[in-house]
């Protein structure tokens, strides 16, 4: 929570910074969720040491009894992992549902398909990636919705998301990390558009824009 209060703090003061430079730090935010032990320095901002007694009284409350005398120790662990798999057969059973609405989308080339079903673009897929966009687009449109989600292909962005989606699954529980994964998403759209447009001119980044 601390880290992801720090680069808040930094996102807002660095807003002219590169966007990639927001996603390292969100990088770096993930893996801080996933590594199981904490660091300790001496230059930490992080308040260090316990209040007397708390461990103590930590322990009480972690055995105290609840109905049926289960203790709260035993009943915590298995809510979190409950409600952790059930975020995961979510997002799971929503890309099952996603493959199956645009199963019958038509080849326009490479890996561009088009569905009438969708609403707007967006890259499904992992390994094999495939870019997906309605029907009705106008050809200057078109292409730059394309050189978006190629874009996205080529920065691993869909993988970044996907894992950041699990993390969350994982820290449910903390509101800290709702907010980061949100602000991740954000931030990758950001970046995204940041290295399009670097590849063009006045003209083609108000197109771009439109």
């Amino acid at each position: 929570a601390w880290l992801i209060v720090a680069v808040v703090i930094v996102r807002a003061v660095l807003r002219k910074s590169p966007m990639y430079f927001r996603k390292i730090l969100w990088g770096l935010v993930g893996l801080r969720l996933v590594i199981p032990f904490s660091f300790k320095s001496a230059l930490s901002l992080v308040p260090d040491g316990v209040p007397e007694n708390a461990e103590r009284v930590v322990g009480q409350v972690a055995s105290a009894p609840v109905q049926q005398g289960v203790p709260l120790a035993d009943v915590i662990p298995v809510l979190w992992a409950l409600v952790s798999i059930c975020f995961l057969i979510y997002g799971i059973i929503s890309y099952i549902i996603l493959r199956i609405k645009i199963i019958d989308g038509v080849l326009v080339k490479e890996n561009v398909y088009q569905s009438e079903k969708i609403q707007s673009p967006f890259v499904c897929g992992f390994i094999k990636p495939k870019i997906y966009v309605p029907y009705g687009l106008d050809e200057v449109t078109q292409n730059c919705v394309l050189k978006h989600e190629k874009t996205h292909i080529k920065n691993a962005d869909h993988i970044i998301k996907a894992l950041g989606f699990v993390i969350l699954c994982i820290h449910w529980f903390n509101p800290f990390v709702w907010v980061s994964y949100f602000l991740l998403c954000k931030d990758i759209e950001l970046s995204c558009d940041e290295c399009v447009i670097k590849k063009y001119n006045a003209e083609e980044c108000k197109e771009y824009a439109k």
